[in-house]
């Protein structure tokens, strides 16, 4: 099943997928980058430079939310930081 996690955007919430993650990446700045095997990405942009912790939060949340039943398929985390926009492409 399907999982994703619910983030809140200066934009209102937005929900990001969980499956196939490839791999969550913080650049060191305000963007932290999650890569889809298939080649689709998501680059999710905080208000303060904390990307390593945002980072961090969204794997544990990842593996969080996989080790519930399979009916939980969707997760609202409060965010260490603000995050303002998730762009996909």
């Amino acid at each position: 099943m399907e999982k994703f996690i619910k983030l809140t955007t200066d934009d209102g919430a937005e929900t990001l997928s969980l499956s196939n993650v490839k791999m969550i990446i913080g650049d060191g700045t305000t963007s932290t980058t999650v890569y889809y095997l298939g080649g689709a990405i998501a680059t999710i942009t905080t208000a303060t430079d904390a990307s390593y912790l945002f980072e961090r939060q969204l794997q544990d949340a990842m593996v969080n939310l996989y080790q519930k039943a399979w009916t939980s398929n969707q997760d609202a985390i409060k965010t260490i930081v603000a995050v303002t926009r998730i762009v996909a492409s």
